[in-house]
């Protein structure tokens, strides 16, 4: 009874595939035919969205200058959020 390994690794790329478009999927880097867009971001997704440090961002939490989604006890910060922090910052000159 030999091993066949052509089988094995067809379903281990499979399940590779599934994973990354799984993965995509989550993270909104999904085909423009199967995109999901992600409305809300941890702290460090959100950090990374606007160019700050995590720490900066817990700070405009703290401060008031970003409020937060908490579902539970996970706190998510809204993307429209973070966009509005990002026009109202914007400067002319």
């Amino acid at each position: 009874m030999g091993v066949d390994f052509e089988s094995i690794l067809d379903r281990l790329a499979e399940k590779v595939a599934d994973k990354v478009r799984i993965k995509m999927l989550q993270t909104g880097h999904a085909s423009a035919g199967t995109a999901v867009q992600r409305r809300l971001f941890t702290v460090a997704d959100a950090a990374r969205y606007i160019g700050r440090t995590e720490d900066a961002v817990r700070h405009m939490i703290d401060s008031g200058k970003l409020p937060v989604v908490r579902i539970y006890t996970r706190i998510s910060l809204d993307k429209e959020d973070l966009d509005d922090l990002i026009r109202q910052s914007k400067k002319n000159g």
